[in-house]
C-alpha cells in the first residue's frame, strides 16, 4: 500500500465540499403560514366589484440578492364561480405595485380552503433590502364570484434572513392601488 502524503485530508475537503453542494435546496426566507386567521380578502369579483390584491415584502440584506423561486398561499374557500387564479410578482413604487416581473405558475382554481404552491419556471433575482409584491387577480362574471385569500391583523412572520412582511394593497382597475388593513397568509 502506498500511503499519500495529506491525502486523507485532500479527500475530507472534496467530502465536505460534495456534501454541501448535495445539501443545497431552496429555503423559505419569509412565512407566517400556520399563523391564526383573522379573516379572508376578496380576489375576483365581489358585489359586482372586481378585486386585485398584493401582499408587500422586503428582503433581507444579502449583497448577492435573492433567487425567488415560488410561493406558497394560504386560501380560503371559494364563493360563486371565479376562474383564472393568477399569482405574480411585481416591483415596487411609491408604496404599491409597479413593474410586472413574473408570472407563476399552479393551480388556477384554488376553490377549496388550504396551502396552494405558485412556481417560477426561471428563477427570478430579487436585490437585496427592497420592497416587492406578491399580487393575485382572478376573473369571474358579475355579481360575487371570488377566492379568498387568508390574512392576519398583524404583521409578524419569520424570517432567517432579515425578510419581512411589508403592506397590503386592492386595486379594482389593476392601475389605481388602495392600502389595505391586515397581511395575507404566505411563505417564500
Amino acid at each position: 500500500m502506498v500511503k499519500v502524503p495529506g491525502m486523507r485530508r485532500i479527500l475530507s475537503a472534496l467530502l465536505l465540499a460534495a456534501s454541501a453542494t448535495l445539501t443545497t435546496q431552496a429555503a423559505t426566507m419569509l412565512t407566517n403560514l400556520g399563523t391564526t386567521v383573522d379573516g379572508s380578502k376578496a380576489v375576483g369579483v365581489f358585489e359586482d366589484t372586481s378585486y386585485m390584491l398584493a401582499a408587500g415584502f422586503t428582503t433581507g440584506a444579502h449583497s448577492g440578492g435573492y433567487s425567488f423561486e415560488s410561493t406558497t398561499l394560504s386560501m380560503s374557500n371559494a364563493m360563486g364561480s371565479p376562474v383564472s387564479f393568477t399569482v405574480m410578482v411585481a416591483g415596487e413604487s411609491e408604496e404599491e405595485p409597479d413593474t410586472l416581473l413574473a408570472t407563476l405558475s399552479g393551480d388556477s382554481d384554488p376553490a377549496i380552503s388550504g396551502n396552494y404552491t405558485y412556481t417560477i419556471t426561471e428563477p427570478l433575482i430579487l436585490a437585496a433590502e427592497t420592497n416587492y409584491f406578491i399580487v393575485v387577480m382572478a376573473s369571474a362574471p358579475a355579481g360575487t364570484n371570488t377566492y379568498f385569500w387568508n390574512y392576519q391583523e398583524t404583521n409578524e412572520a419569520t424570517s432567517p434572513d432579515g425578510w419581512a412582511l411589508a403592506g397590503t394593497a386592492y386595486s379594482t382597475d389593476s392601475e389605481n392601488w388602495f392600502p389595505d388593513s391586515g397581511y395575507p397568509i404566505l411563505s417564500i
